[in-house]
């Protein structure tokens, strides 16, 4: 029950803190569930370090109570230990894996992100020179309009002069 209370007393205040890392302007972000994929990749880590030292305690101290109670018997027991041991260690590799994936793919994703941002860019810049020589033809073109009504309106005034 003290452990309980002990770990509680540990992790209750480690939440509270950790909230304002989340809060949000309000403002929609694409990227916003990234911070989630790290919390993600930091648990993997820290809930297979535990596991694994956890494991790892109660085998050794299990070979160790062993051996104390048979001294005889210590070499069979140091060989099982160790390779129980190193199949625990692989475990916490694994964690440790899966966390290094999930950062890698932040990094990838934040790339990817800044990449079909600038794609968007570019594409607006494009539309925006594409609309300015459009709205440039257009003047040209009710320029030249204006300038044949001219010519038609001093046409008809000269015709009526006559």
């Amino acid at each position: 029950m003290k452990k309980i209370i002990s770990i509680l007393t540990a992790s209750i205040p480690m939440m509270f803190i950790s909230l304002p890392a989340f809060a949000n302007d309000g403002a929609a972000d694409p990227n916003s569930w990234l911070g989630y994929v790290g919390l993600g990749a930091g648990l993997a880590i820290g809930l297979a370090a535990l596991g694994g030292s956890l494991g790892q305690g109660k085998a050794a101290a299990a070979a160790l109570e062993g051996i104390a109670r048979n001294p005889q018997a210590s070499g069979k027991i140091m060989t099982p230990m160790i390779i129980g041991l190193a199949l625990i260690e692989s475990l916490v590799i694994y964690g440790l894996l899966i966390g290094i994936f999930l950062n890698g793919h932040i990094g990838d994703t934040v790339a990817m992100h800044k990449t079909s941002f600038a794609i968007q860019n570019a594409d607006v810049a494009t539309q925006t020179d594409i609309n300015k020589t459009q709205i440039g033809q257009d003047k040209e073109a009710q320029d030249e309009a204006i300038k044949a009504k001219q010519e038609a309106k001093k046409k008809k005034d000269a015709a009526k002069a006559k």
